[in-house]
């Protein structure tokens, strides 16, 4: 649950502060190019934002919960 929800605020949020980035960066008057934004990339974003976070939270999880606590403490 922790990954799944670090991982989902993750993404939501740095996909949140590149679309600021970029279009803040897009307004100055120097540039050639305006920045647009699509459903595909987001959820290109989101979703390996998400299959990384869940792979790599859940990997030690998995590793971990295979111990014998009674080891662990000794």
């Amino acid at each position: 649950m922790e990954s799944a929800t670090l991982t989902i605020l993750g993404g939501l949020i740095g996909y949140g502060l590149g679309v600021l980035l970029a279009l803040g960066v897009s307004a100055l008057p120097v540039m050639p190019f305006h920045a647009s934004f699509s459903f595909g990339g987001f959820s290109l974003a989101f979703g390996v934002s998400t299959v990384v976070g869940l792979v790599f939270g859940v990997m030690p999880a998995n590793a971990a919960s295979r111990k014998d606590l009674i080891e662990i403490i000794r």
